[in-house]
């Protein structure tokens, strides 16, 4: 009986150890199902431009002088947009300002003294699936330039808003330029627009 004890220990414990090794790697397997692993995925990226890379002209209808004031309207409504390009990447948010010159003659004699182009804009429109939160018109709804006058504030990206690229419609947007009597000349009358962007509202 002793003998038959001292072969059969040997066997039972290495039977007991490999049931434990095995026991112990699919132990180890179900862990690994159960636990997923991570890596990381990595892009680094330079500040871009803070730009306004295209800005509407406005051609109004060919008008007589008149007696009285006057708001002459567009020749065409199909307008270039106004784009905007934040790609800096700082959120530190833009403004957006427009001024118009003195306009002046074939002859660059000053001309249209105190003239006033009144712009209503449509909606403020994302561009190439920009999703970031919009900017806002500066005000409810229309805009008045007057020729020699200050630049006036068209769109206000607040701090966080505005990255990407938007545009800002004018097209069928009843566009007008009013004249004042005894200001015009017999000729086309021309005058600047200077569209500008700065950080931060």
């Amino acid at each position: 009986m002793n003998m038959t004890k001292k072969k059969i220990y040997p066997f039972l414990i290495i039977a007991i150890a490999l049931f434990l090794f095995l026991a112990t790697r699919a132990a180890q397997n179900v862990n690994a199902e159960e636990l997923p692993n991570t890596s990381n995925a990595v892009i680094e990226f330079e500040a871009g431009a803070l730009s306004i890379p295209s800005a509407p002209g406005f051609s109004f209808k060919k008008g007589a002088i008149a007696a009285q004031s006057q708001a002459y309207t567009l020749e065409d409504e199909m307008l270039t947009p106004l784009a905007i390009y934040d790609l800096t990447g700082s959120n530190a948010g833009w403004e957006v300002t427009v001024a118009l010159s003195t306009f002046k003659d074939t002859n660059n004699a000053p001309t249209l003294t105190g003239a006033v182009l009144t712009l209503n804009p449509n909606t403020v429109a994302p561009l190439n699936n920009t999703i970031a939160t919009a900017p806002e018109l500066a005000e409810a709804e229309t805009f008045a330039l007057t020729a020699g006058g200050d630049a006036i504030n068209l769109l206000v990206a607040e701090s966080e808003n505005g990255g990407g690229a938007w545009a800002l419609d004018f097209t069928n947007a009843g566009t007008t330029l009013t004249v004042f009597p005894g200001t015009a000349t017999a000729a086309e009358s021309s005058a600047i627009l200077t569209w500008s962007i700065v950080t931060g509202p």
